[in-house]
């Protein structure tokens, strides 16, 4: 079973049709284990001798080769695995594979002498297994932000139906702070299409207006902050803290494990008071699966650029 919802078919899905691609999956298995890889295929633009090639990208969020068993021996069953899917990728014109592991389920490891690791980020996360939520994962300035925006009256509600969603929209485009992400009402809706009951938003009211919103993803243990967007309204209360809390206390109540917060920037996280205690290190890689191929695309890349 998935740990993750990054790992479903049904995010893979949703994030092709962002991506412009076709979201495939890879299963292998042996007497090791079984391992399951999802990912998104996209077409090159530059054809060689009629031949079409492609590339595969993770989803949005975190993917990579993910062991759906108990296995015995991870090296033999990662090293089959690759040579495996590198014959895959030959027989499938596939030429290069870019992966963003998971730090949640942490499959980096699992698959570390196959691939060249680099740390590609961090990311913010809280442990719900905790026993005191507000004392023990949010950090002072965190409880001082939640604890004055609940005197000024500040709740929240949640829309697990997508009700709320031209209101977070409206939000997100007056922001002015959109951190290179796009969104669109229609590709939100289809969110909550595919992944009803996966999916849901936490709206900060402040005076009967809503002033911040943020989209959440659940699946097995782990909660995942897709995205938080205020307006500048009632900034000085700091909406976030109140969303974010609210987020672990729900996903404390419902035996959640981990809350992913996500890449931050540093004056937000300075502003949330989140330390290094908090963080997460994503990793990355890029593997070539077919040398040749790719040095073609490469010159005829450096041949573009200097005409």
């Amino acid at each position: 079973m998935n740990k993750d919802i990054y790992f479903t078919k049904e995010w893979a899905q949703l994030f092709a049709q962002m991506e412009n691609g076709c979201p495939e999956n890879f299963t292998f298995s042996c007497g090791d284990g079984r391992v399951s890889y999802s990912f998104i295929r996209k077409k090159k633009a530059l054809r060689i001798d009629n031949q079409d090639y492609y590339d595969i990208i993770s989803p949005g969020g975190f993917g990579g080769p993910y062991i759906m068993s108990d296995s015995h021996n991870l090296r033999n069953l990662a090293a089959g695995f690759d040579k495996a899917f590198d014959e895959y990728c030959q027989n499938e014109h596939i030429v290069t594979e870019y992966v963003r592991f998971s730090p949640i389920t942490g499959n980096a490891s699992d698959f570390k002498n196959c691939y060249d690791l680099i740390e590609y980020e961090d990311i913010y996360y809280k442990d719900l297994t905790s026993d005191d939520i507000l004392t023990r994962e949010m950090p002072p300035k965190m409880r001082s932000d939640i604890k004055k925006a609940q005197e000024c009256g500040m709740t929240v509600s949640f829309d697990f139906t997508g009700d709320t969603i031209q209101e977070f929209i409206s939000i997100y485009h007056k922001s002015g702070n959109k951190n290179n992400l796009s969104f669109d009402a229609s590709f939100i809706e289809e969110g909550f299409r595919r992944l009803r009951g996966r999916i849901f938003i936490i709206n900060a009211i402040y005076e009967n207006e809503i002033i911040a919103s943020g989209i959440f993803l659940q699946y097995s243990g782990v909660i995942h902050c897709h995205y938080i967007t205020k307006k500048k309204i009632g900034l000085n209360l700091n909406s976030s803290s109140m969303i974010i809390y609210s987020a672990a206390l729900w996903g404390k109540r419902h035996s959640k494990k981990c809350l992913d917060i996500g890449r931050l920037s540093r004056k937000t996280a300075s502003e949330l008071s989140l330390s290094k205690k908090d963080l997460l290190t994503v990793y990355a890689a890029k593997k070539i699966r077919m040398p040749e191929i790719y040095k073609i695309y490469s010159e005829a890349s450096i041949k573009i650029e200097q005409a």
